[in-house]
């Protein structure tokens, strides 16, 4: 069983000149119930008037798309990613930690950013040299820069516990749907404010409807996608959701976002995963959490100095 994405997207961020383009409100107190209804009714038309329309604010949200992935490819995350297969009568199979450098890479202006974990370490133990493959990748310029963070990426999903295939575990990857290019792959619909995130902050529900989808299934089949996105009225990404079911497993993938002062910019805070296998092959849980944010900057005589 995979889920996996369609040649060419593969986890990535594609940044084109596309991207150089471009409430909950409570009733207020009062002696009389008429009253009370007029002065919510106002609040609720204001609010109303101050928010974008859907339109608007996805194409704010893909201007924002490319404006992040230029602003998170200059840094990289550790990432705390713990997971659980059980039984679905909740007997534990296998419990792992690892630990992991993420971050995004592309090849030249023109190239879209590909989005890779790289694992370095196993329940406690080490298993590589932690900056060194890393340093590399970021300092080689060579035809095959794009090959090899594809293979760290493919290498690294091999700690996935269950038998549940997927390289689309990780917190950017719904970011993918908004960008210009790619929105007209689904339909969009507004679905409420969520004021317990912050003021003024939409979520969308997207279905996709074209194909081929962009995840392939087992088999290579359609899997469509759907889920929501919460969004600010700047069209700033600060939570997303990924749903995929086909006839022998299910997925949801929630991802949040906090904003760093340091960085100036989102960042990815956590990634919440569930994975249900139809059948007897049980369940698989995880948790990512990110932090430890540091700032890589190429220096000309070809050295790497890192920033926290």
């Amino acid at each position: 069983m995979r889920f996996r994405v369609t040649a060419g997207l593969i986890a990535a961020l594609y940044v084109g000149s596309g991207f150089s383009r471009i409430s909950d409100v409570g009733s207020a107190f009062s002696t009389t119930g008429a009253l009370a209804k007029v002065v919510s009714r106002i609040s609720v038309t204001a609010f109303a008037a101050q928010s974008p329309s859907t339109p608007t604010l996805l194409q704010l949200a893909a201007r924002y798309v490319g404006s992040f992935a230029g602003r998170f490819s200059l840094m990289v995350a550790e990432e705390h990613y713990v997971q659980d297969w059980k039984t679905n009568t909740g007997i534990t199979l296998l419990h792992r930690e690892t630990k992991a450098d993420f971050a995004l890479k592309r090849r030249a202006d023109n190239e879209p950013w590909v989005a890779f974990r790289d694992v370095f370490e196993v329940n406690g133990t080490p298993v590589r040299d932690r900056d060194d493959r890393l340093a590399k990748l970021f300092l080689e310029s060579s035809d095959d820069v794009m090959a090899r963070a594809t293979a760290i990426r493919d290498e690294s999903a091999r700690y996935n516990i269950s038998n549940v295939q997927r390289t689309v575990n990780q917190p950017l990857f719904v970011l993918i749907f908004l960008q210009d290019e790619n929105q007209r792959h689904f339909s969009f619909s507004a679905a409420g404010t969520d004021r317990a995130i912050g003021p003024n902050v939409r979520i969308l529900e997207y279905k996709e409807t074209a194909k081929p989808t962009l995840i392939r299934g087992t088999k290579d089949s359609d899997l469509p996608a759907r889920g929501r996105v919460w969004l600010d009225d700047q069209g700033t990404v600060l939570k997303t959701e990924l749903i995929l079911e086909d006839n022998l497993q299910s997925s949801t993938i929630t991802s949040t976002f906090r904003y760093d002062a340091g960085f100036k910019t989102q960042v990815p805070s956590e990634m919440i995963e569930q994975y249900n296998v139809k059948g007897n092959a049980g369940k698989v849980s995880a948790r990512a959490t990110y932090g430890s944010l540091r700032h890589w900057e190429v220096r000309t005589e070809g050295q790497m100095k890192t920033d926290k």
